[in-house]
C-alpha cells in the first residue's frame, strides 16, 4: 500500500471525526487529530508518551507518565475505535489511519481499488464449476481453516456487562443479582485495555427486550456479556454468556455453582476466563488483582452487596441505608475491605445531604484509611481520600496522589475521572478538566449524571454556550432532571437569557426533593428578580441553619448576586469555619465574580488553602 498526500490523509480525518463511531468519543478524536496534525507537520519524533500525555491530553508540564497511564489508557482505546470505524463506517473509505501498537506515531495508507473483472467466458466459467466440483472437499476444509485464521485475528477491546437476571423468583434476591452484575464490571474495568460500560448505563437496559446487536450499537461496544443468578440453601448457581455484540453470536457460555462465601472469588475467575476469551493481554498489576480474592463470610457478603444495591441509587435516604449496611456488614467481617471502601464513599455521597462536613467527612477518610489497611490495590479507597482531601482538608498535592492511584488501579471507573475533573476544575486547568470530564462520559454515556457533570466543567470554564448546549442534550432525554435544568439556568443566565433561564431555575427547584437547589433559585432571582423572592428564600435557609446544616458557600453566592458584599463574606467566613464542600469553587466558580474584586476575597481563598 502507499502513502496517500497529507491533503488525503486530513480529508480522512475529518471523515473519521464526523463518523457515527467517534460522535460520542470526543477526547479520542482530539488525541486523533493531534497524532495526525503532528506527523504531517514532520513532527513524529515528538509523539513521545510525556510529550502526548503534556499537550494533547492537557496534563501539562508536570506529568509522570510513571504515576499516570492516562496516554497508554487512551492510545488503547482509540485503536479499538479506529478498528471499530473501519469494520463499519470506514469499510470502503479510500486511505486508513492507524495507530501501531508500541508507540503513537500514526501510519497512513491507501486502499487499492480493484479493476472491475471483465465478464468471464462460457468456457471459463464450466472450468470454475468443475475446479468448484472437483475441490470441494479440500476447499471447505481451507475455507474453514481461512475463518479460524480470520476469527483469531479479531480483538475485542469494549464490552457491556448486561444486569444480570434473578430467577430465584423472589424479588427480595434482586439486590445479589445487581450487585454481581455491578462487581463483575468494576472487576472489568480494571483492565486498562478494555473499555467497560459503566454499571449505570449498563443498568439502563435491565428488562429491556431489545437485540443484544442493538443494545451493542447504542453504546459502541464489540462484546456483551449477559447472565442469570440462583442463590438457595447456602449456594449461589451463576450462568454467564459471552456474545460477538456485531454477529450476535455466542462465544462462551458456562454455569457454575460455588458456596455463597465464594462468590467474589468466582467473579475474578470469570473476568480472567472473558479477557482470556476475547484475547485481552493482563498486566502483572492486573493479573495480581484478580488473583487475590478469598472467601467471604455469606452474611457479610450479602450485606455488602445489599448495601451496594442501595448506594448506586443515590437518593437520600437509600444512601443513608447503604451506610448503616455497610457498617452490619463490617461488623459481621471486620478484614473485608471492600465494606469500609464502600462506607467511605456513602459518608461522602451523604456530605451536604442534611449532614454537615464535619459529621460525613471525618468518618469517611478513617473508613478509606482502614481500607488502605487491609488491601491498598482498592481503587474505591484510594478515590475517596482523593474526595476527602480535595473537599475538606484542601490538600491539593495528597488529593492529585489519591486521584492519579485510583485511576492507575482501575481505569475504568467513571466517578474517578469525574473527580479528576473536579480536581483540574479547582486548579483552574480547564482544558484537563473537560478532558476528564468527556472521558468519563464516554465510560458512562447513558448517564444523566456524568452528561451534567460535564456541563458543571464547561459552566466553570467559562463557557456558557457549550454548558447550554449540553443542558439542552440532557433535558430532551429526561425533562424532569433538576440538575439538567440548573446548571442550564445558570449557563443562560450568563449569556443574557434571563427570562429563559429564570424558567428552568424555577423547575429546577420544583424537581428537587431534598432542597438542595433552593439557594440556587435565590441567586437566579438576585439577578434576574424580582430581588424580593431571592431575601424570601434567603430569610427561610438562615432560619434553616440554626436547626440543620446548610452550605453556606450556596447563602454566600445568593448575597453576593444581590450585591451584598459584607452579608457574603460573612457566609463565606462560615464556609470557611464550616469546610463546605463547595468552597473549592471559589477560586474559579462565576457565581463569586461579583465579590472576586474585594481586597477580602484574597484572604478567603488563602484560608481555603489555595496558593494566591
Amino acid at each position: 500500500m502507499t502513502a496517500p498526500p497529507p491533503e488525503a490523509v486530513r480529508a480522512e480525518l475529518e471523515r473519521v471525526l464526523g463518523s457515527r463511531t467517534f460522535a460520542r468519543a470526543q477526547s479520542l478524536g482530539r488525541l486523533l487529530r493531534y497524532l495526525v496534525e503532528r506527523t504531517l507537520l514532520g513532527q513524529a519524533d515528538s509523539l513521545k508518551e510525556f510529550a502526548v500525555g503534556a499537550e494533547a491530553l492537557g496534563r501539562g508540564e508536570s506529568f509522570d507518565p510513571d504515576a499516570d497511564p492516562i496516554v497508554r489508557v487512551q492510545a488503547r482505546r482509540l485503536r479499538q475505535k479506529l478498528e471499530d470505524y473501519y469494520r463499519n463506517e470506514g469499510l470502503a473509505d479510500p486511505v486508513t489511519i492507524e495507530i501501531p501498537t508500541g508507540g503513537y506515531v500514526p501510519k497512513f495508507s491507501d486502499r487499492p481499488v480493484a479493476a472491475p473483472a471483465s465478464p468471464p467466458s462460457r468456457r471459463k466459467v464450466v472450468g470454475y464449476a468443475a475446479s468448484i466440483l472437483a475441490g470441494a472437499a479440500g476447499g471447505s476444509w481451507l475455507l474453514f481453516r481461512g475463518m479460524q485464521r480470520r476469527e483469531a485475528d479479531v480483538r475485542w477491546r469494549s464490552i457491556a456487562v448486561l444486569p444480570f437476571k434473578n430467577v430465584s423468583g423472589d424479588p427480595a434476591q434482586e439486590y445479589f443479582a445487581d450487585g454481581l452484575t455491578e462487581v463483575l464490571i468494576a472487576d472489568l474495568s480494571r483492565l486498562g485495555s478494555l473499555r467497560v460500560l459503566s454499571r449505570t448505563s449498563a443498568m439502563s437496559y435491565k428488562g429491556s427486550s431489545r437485540k443484544l446487536a442493538e443494545i451493542a450499537r447504542d453504546v459502541s461496544v464489540d462484546a456483551v456479556v449477559e447472565g442469570s443468578v440462583l442463590q438457595s440453601d447456602g449456594k449461589v448457581r451463576i450462568t454467564v454468556q459471552l456474545f460477538d455484540a456485531v454477529s450476535d453470536r455466542n462465544l462462551w457460555a458456562e454455569t457454575y455453582e460455588r458456596d455463597v462465601g465464594d462468590t467474589l472469588r468466582l467473579q475474578k475467575e470469570i473476568v480472567q476466563l472473558i479477557a482470556s476469551e476475547i484475547r485481552v493481554s493482563l498486566t502483572p498489576l492486573e493479573s495480581d488483582q484478580l488473583a487475590s480474592a478469598r472467601r467471604v463470610d455469606p452474611d457479610v457478603l450479602r450485606l455488602y452487596l445489599e448495601a451496594r444495591y442501595y448506594a448506586s441509587q443515590l437518593r437520600t435516604e437509600a444512601i443513608e441505608k447503604s451506610a448503616v449496611l455497610y457498617q452490619q456488614a463490617i461488623e459481621k467481617g471486620p478484614e473485608f475491605a471492600p465494606a469500609h471502601a464502600g462506607l467511605a464513599l456513602s459518608h461522602i455521597f451523604l456530605c451536604g445531604r442534611r449532614l454537615a462536613p464535619s459529621q460525613t467527612m471525618p468518618r469517611a477518610r478513617a473508613s478509606a484509611l482502614r481500607a488502605l489497611q487491609l488491601d491498598e490495590r482498592l481503587a474505591e479507597a484510594h478515590a475517596a481520600l482523593g474526595w476527602v482531601s480535595l473537599q475538606y482538608d484542601w490538600d491539593w498535592n495528597a488529593a492529585d496522589w489519591h486521584i492519579g492511584q485510583a485511576i492507575r488501579l482501575n481505569p475504568g471507573l467513571p466517578f474517578t475521572h469525574q473527580l479528576r475533573a473536579l480536581y483540574f476544575g479547582t486548579c483552574g486547568e480547564h482544558d484537563k478538566a473537560i478532558s476528564e470530564a468527556l472521558l468519563a462520559q464516554e465510560l458512562d454515556p447513558l448517564s444523566l449524571f456524568a452528561q451534567s457533570h460535564v456541563q458543571f466543567i464547561y459552566f466553570v470554564a467559562r463557557d456558557f454556550e457549550k454548558a447550554a448546549r449540553a443542558g439542552r442534550s440532557i433535558l430532551e432525554r429526561e425533562p424532569k432532571f433538576a440538575s439538567g435544568h440548573l446548571m442550564t439556568a445558570l449557563a443562560l443566565e450568563r449569556l443574557g437569557r434571563g427570562p429563559e433561564a429564570m424558567d428552568h431555575f424555577r423547575t429546577a427547584a420544583e424537581l428537587d426533593r431534598d432542597g438542595y437547589l433552593a439557594m440556587s433559585l435565590a441567586r437566579g432571582y438576585a439577578v434576574l428578580g424580582p430581588r424580593e423572592e431571592a431575601y424570601h428564600i434567603l430569610d427561610k435557609m438562615t432560619k434553616v441553619s440554626k436547626t440543620a446544616y446548610v452550605c453556606a458557600y450556596e447563602v454566600a453566592s445568593a448575597y453576593a448576586a444581590l450585591g451584598e458584599a459584607d452579608k457574603a463574606f460573612e457566609w463565606l467566613r462560615k464556609a470557611v469555619r464550616d469546610r463546605s464542600e463547595c468552597l473549592v469553587w471559589a477560586r474559579n466558580s462565576p457565581a463569586l465574580d461579583p465579590v472576586r474584586s474585594d481586597p477580602r476575597f484574597e484572604l478567603l481563598l488563602r484560608q481555603a488553602g489555595f496558593k494566591v
